[in-house]
């Protein structure tokens, strides 16, 4: 993602300053957690747990979700969107294991929680 603008790069990084996010993309959810909030809630929950164990570096934080979608019998895609999703708040982001990393565990775990209450709280209707 590269910003053009100064407005551009105070969006962009808004996610990485706040504490709580305050709404997803539209278009990213509908994408991506819609069709199955059930389904991302529960990969986002194993994500969540999986990071709770994990060395906070690029690295292990990648060879986490790799190994994870590969236990689950999925793409690694299907976890990385999503998880992008509750982090970001959005469909598109730097890449998502910096994105962790500046983040940090606290937080990342943090926003998980929040992502899977929201999909709880609006299954049909995920925005």
């Amino acid at each position: 993602m590269r910003s053009r603008t100064v407005t551009e790069l105070a969006d962009q990084a808004a996610p990485f300053l706040v504490e709580e996010l305050h709404g997803f993309e539209e278009r990213a959810v509908a994408q991506h957690w819609a069709k199955d909030p059930e389904g991302v809630a529960e990969r986002l929950a194993a994500l969540a747990h999986r990071f709770s164990g994990s060395d906070w570096e690029e690295g292990a934080l990648e060879d986490a979700v790799r190994g994870l979608a590969e236990e689950m019998g999925i793409g690694a895609g299907k976890l990385i969107h999503p998880l992008r999703l509750a982090l970001t708040g959005r469909g598109h982001s730097p890449g998502i294991f910096e994105v962790l990393v500046l983040l940090g565990r606290e937080t990342a775990l943090k926003r998980l929680t929040m992502a899977r209450e929201h999909l709880a709280q609006h299954p049909g209707n995920s925005a």
